[in-house]
């Protein structure tokens, strides 16, 4: 049991480890609008992780199955959402006047929901999980097992999200808000290229 949880754990940091556009907007929130917000964005990528990994553990190949044939519809509609994010990015003038008092709890959910749904429509993540399965030898495992690994998942997650965004705090507290705009509008255009080439490649099959 415990080396279902470890296995969980050491794979949930493995796979958020991986630079995305979903490590970007983290680093782009915590920047911009403080630890919260980056934290945010880490538990809705967690419980999106959770969720696959879940799928992976117990073998639900029907629902694995289901992801991959619509992988290319998921992929559109993830990048056109993310093209939509990196455009908001240009709308965010005045970055010396976010503070962190004048955010309520609705922002942090917004951000979690962002990170969950980008998550979510990134199918290729299933595969990264069944990839790591056969790896670490795991094939099916019981619900408790696969509840445990699940967790650590989780965990091992969050815990990568944790330390990235304190590394956009230390960005912000050591930089000018010069620096904090550029950062705001590169990332702005690193999501734009994310979601162009997400949708090309979901329209690929359709060319």
């Amino acid at each position: 049991m415990i080396t279902s949880f470890m296995n969980g754990g050491m794979m949930g940091l493995a796979i958020s480890a991986v630079v995305g556009p979903v490590a970007i907007l983290c680093l782009k929130k915590a920047c911009t609008i403080g630890f919260k917000s980056g934290v945010a964005i880490g538990i809705g990528a967690s419980i999106a992780n959770m969720l696959f990994g879940f799928v992976a553990f117990w073998g639900l190949g029907a629902v694995s199955s289901l992801l991959l044939e619509h992988a290319d519809l998921l992929r559109i509609f993830g990048g056109i959402f993310l093209i939509y994010l990196g455009y908001k990015s240009f709308q965010l003038k005045d970055i010396e006047c976010v503070d962190t008092q004048t955010v309520n709890n609705t922002t942090y959910v917004h951000d979690a929901m962002i990170a969950f749904v980008l998550t979510l429509t990134s199918p290729i993540t299933i595969l990264v999980f069944l990839s790591f399965c056969s790896a670490f030898g795991i094939t099916s495992l019981s619900l408790h097992e696969a509840l445990l690994a699940t967790v650590g998942v989780g965990l091992g997650s969050f815990a990568w999200w944790v330390l990235l965004t304190l590394f956009g705090i230390f960005i912000r507290k050591k930089m000018g808000t010069s620096v904090i705009k550029t950062i705001n509008m590169v990332s702005g255009i690193v999501i734009i290229i994310f979601g162009i080439v997400s949708v090309a490649y979901g329209l690929k099959k359709f060319w």
